[in-house]
């Protein structure tokens, strides 16, 4: 156990931090809304990062980099993210009725902030926006729920040099689209984006990565055997695979299978 807890640690901090905003700012004076330890969860996160427009109860706006570890029901039932604010240095709580926007560290803007958190986290679009939810949101909450701990680990393999490609990503995206076919969850080209840009968001710190091997290693071992595919195919993905990347997937094998799945 020691050993894969290393392994899990020393993995999560090859993971690239976030990235400085030169956008964010947090004004003089601007009270961050309360944290409430005793709120009942609505879901795990894996890290997801990415900046956000924030209003406070008074009305001040803040733009803060994000990286979000779980999703909490706050007062009336709003969604609410549990993050750490890299501005702040610090855990703080950020209502989903008080998000103007999303942005992408790419800079793409999301003002759909209800559409950006199901994208994102797979959630469910009647909690995101407390509207009635539709059958292709039910869909894509199923997809993300099937591939979610694959993805977590993919997204942690591809981004373990420091940096993650494009073809990585959607290396990733594929063999996770194929895996969620194998339980009869067609992936639709619009289903197939929403995955690419999933991944892409995913940032993996050691908690997530070791519940990600804990449900992998508890799959029938088809799914096992598929993920390990996967891994291979997203290694190899820019044509090199590095001993680092090898070492790692075997790391996981060992953990999973009890033995290595590549020389």
């Amino acid at each position: 156990m020691a050993r894969i807890d290393y392994f899990i640690d020393s993995l999560a901090r090859r993971i690239p931090p976030v990235p400085s905003g030169r956008k964010t700012s947090v004004p003089g004076g601007y009270e961050d809304d309360p944290v409430d330890s005793m709120a009942a969860g609505l879901g795990v996160a894996e890290g997801q990062s990415f900046i956000i427009e924030y209003v406070n109860a008074a009305g001040k706006s803040s733009m803060r980099r994000i990286t979000v570890f779980s999703i909490v029901a706050g007062a009336g039932g709003v969604p609410c993210l549990m993050a750490r604010c890299h501005e702040r240095k610090a855990t703080r709580q950020f209502r989903a009725d008080r998000i103007a926007a999303c942005i992408d560290y790419d800079g793409e803007v999301f003002e759909d902030v209800a559409g950006f958190l199901s994208d994102t986290f797979g959630m469910d679009l009647r909690v995101a926006s407390r509207q009635k939810d539709s059958e292709r949101e039910k869909h894509w909450q199923q997809i993300v729920a099937c591939v979610r701990p694959m993805a977590v680990l993919l997204a942690a393999v591809s981004r373990s040099d420091g940096q993650v490609r494009s073809v990585e990503i959607e290396t990733s995206a594929q063999c996770l689209a194929k895996i969620a076919e194998r339980k009869e969850l067609w992936v639709e080209q619009e289903d197939f984006e929403r995955l690419v840009t999933y991944i892409r968001r995913l940032r993996p710190d050691a908690e997530a990565i070791g519940r990600a091997l804990d449900e992998v290693s508890r799959c029938p071992k088809a799914d096992v055997m598929a993920f390990f595919q996967a891994a291979k195919a997203v290694m190899e993905a820019d044509g090199v695979a590095h001993p680092e990347e090898v070492e790692i997937i075997n790391e996981m094998a060992r953990e999973i299978l009890g033995a290595d799945v590549f020389s």
